[in-house]
């Protein structure tokens, strides 16, 4: 499912990193495997570029979970319309954290940053740079990078037209 962007997105997601694609939910109440997320995906910031020359986001491919339109009818009538896909069935399995989102730009932030959270949580036990010091470093620029992007007061035009266009109707 396309979704068609305004001039303000377009322009973040030239300077600011990559922005979505819905993500649909399947008779499971899981995303599948080639779905993306509501969040802008972090580009790497030039710092560490300069010190990491080929270093890429997602660090190692490990993806952020996936924050998408609420699958659950019951839940988006009462208005949670996000849900942070993870949990049994995910590649987040063991992920302690909120999955219902109210239908606001302020709940699609933590949404976002909830998904960053667990991406650095997985990043720190899965990916190796050449030195582990380099691997906690570039785990947590990761998660500056993914915040800082899905950050509403740096952003709130991007994030708010989020809000706004997506997950009117349940995933």
């Amino acid at each position: 499912m396309k979704t068609i962007l305004s001039a303000s997105l377009f322009a973040a997601s030239l300077a600011y990193g990559q922005l979505p694609e819905l993500a649909k939910a399947s008779a499971e109440g899981l995303p599948p495997k080639s779905a993306a997320s509501i969040c802008i995906k972090p580009t790497v910031p030039e710092s560490v570029a300069k010190k990491w020359r080929d270093v890429q986001f997602p660090l190692g491919g490990l993806d952020a979970p996936i924050v998408s339109c609420h699958d659950n009818k019951e839940k988006f009538k009462v208005g949670y319309h996000f849900k942070l896909f993870v949990g049994p069935g995910t590649d987040f399995p063991d992920a302690v954290c909120r999955i219902d989102y109210l239908h606001k730009p302020e709940e699609l932030q933590n949404a976002c940053w909830n998904a960053c959270i667990e991406q650095k949580k997985l990043c720190d036990k899965s990916f190796t740079a050449k030195n582990k010091a380099d691997s906690k470093t570039l785990c947590d620029a990761q998660l500056l990078a993914c915040k800082n992007v899905n950050d509403r007061s740096r952003f709130p035009i991007v994030i708010n037209d989020l809000n706004d266009k997506l997950c009117k109707n349940p995933g």
